[in-house]
């Protein structure tokens, strides 16, 4: 595990060393697996918003269409009235 020309603090103890690093290396990974759950969820969000946003968009068009329309039907009838 060590090589024997560098000296290492840990050298005595290297039963330790595996079980301190094995820790922070289980802390790190669970550290990252809650972030990318984190990110996951952020991202599904913004994309089921868009979708949300995108529709009202296409809705509030169609009726500005359909009043537009009707703006006009009703001009012209109207007009045939008087």
């Amino acid at each position: 595990m060590f090589s024997a020309s560098c000296w290492c603090p840990f050298e005595q103890y290297p039963v330790k060393l595996l079980i301190i690093s094995s820790s922070i290396f289980i802390q790190e990974i669970n550290h990252l697996h809650a972030a990318s759950v984190l990110m996951t969820v952020i991202m599904i969000l913004a994309f089921l918003t868009s979708i949300a946003i995108a529709r009202r968009i296409m809705i509030a068009t169609s009726v500005l269409k359909v009043c537009t329309l009707l703006n006009l039907l009703v001009s012209h009838v109207d007009h045939f009235i008087k």
